[in-house]
């Protein structure tokens, strides 16, 4: 006997995308009385030219900066820190210049041509459900660094070596850990039906958590509560702990007062 909760095929949501996503009615004819409109109404011009710039600045700054880090690691070994910290920053490199292509690009592309979505909807549902992987990858990573320099501090006798294995490992852990957040989108929209929103400010498409939280039941709260909590919630806790660990054992093993005063500064 077939379930009768089927899970709908992932074409298929495509294909059905214009009934899925909300307040995108301006991809064919812009409304008048459409909820975009007065939203940008209510933020003014100003607003979105300062969101404008800020997204160009992010994408270019993110770009050459992180190309240029990339650039002077690999060509000239320039940073002289052990090898998992250099490949731990490579990494983060690579997933901000993800980042900057992947989310940042299309909503310049969409800034351009107003209120054009540029990509379309099923794209809308396809950036909602990667939307916050290279976030969560950045923040992965981040820890990753931070607890790699507090072990380098409190072992400081340890070979600094690390094999082509260690570095696999940690890449291949990163990019699992920031999978769930594509992959629990995805349950979302496919298993529960949740709805895709159209951001007319930031010109980004998200699942609407508003509506979710108000229609899923008591066991699925839990789950999305929990399930934000382990993609960047748990992360940012650690490193909000190994920041203070860090400071610490830097500020007890310096000995001049003004050493220890910029230390506590940074």
């Amino acid at each position: 006997m077939q379930s009768t909760t089927a899970w709908p095929r992932l074409d298929t949501v495509l294909n059905e995308s214009t009934n899925l996503i909300h307040n995108v009615t301006h991809l064919t004819q812009p409304n008048e009385n459409h909820s975009d409109i007065h939203t940008i109404e209510q933020h003014g011009a100003g607003s979105i030219l300062a969101m404008q710039i800020w997204f160009m600045t992010s994408f270019i700054l993110g770009v050459t900066g992180n190309c240029f880090v990339l650039h002077a690691i690999i060509y000239y070994q320039a940073m002289k820190l052990d090898e998992m910290s250099v490949w731990i920053i490579e990494n983060l490199s690579v997933f901000d210049i993800l980042n900057c292509f992947f989310v940042l690009l299309p909503s310049i592309i969409t800034y351009i041509k107003y209120p054009s979505l540029a990509f379309g909807p099923k794209f809308c549902i396809i950036q909602s459900i990667y939307l916050h992987m290279f976030l969560v990858g950045n923040i992965v990573l981040i820890n990753l660094l931070l607890l790699n320099k507090i072990y380098r501090c409190t072992f400081p006798l340890t070979n600094l070596a690390t094999s082509r294995r260690q570095k696999a490992c940690l890449s291949a852990g990163t990019i699992a850990w920031s999978a769930l957040s594509p992959a629990w989108n995805l349950l979302r929209i496919l298993r529960w039906g949740s709805s895709v929103k159209y951001d007319p400010i930031m010109r980004i498409c998200h699942i609407d958590f508003e509506e979710e939280y108000a229609t899923v039941g008591y066991i699925r709260d839990i789950l999305l509560r929990t399930a934000y909590f382990l993609m960047a919630g748990l992360p940012t806790i650690i490193l909000v702990i190994s920041n203070f660990i860090l400071v610490g054992i830097a500020f007890m093993k310096s000995r001049s007062g003004v050493n220890k005063m910029n230390i506590v500064i940074v």
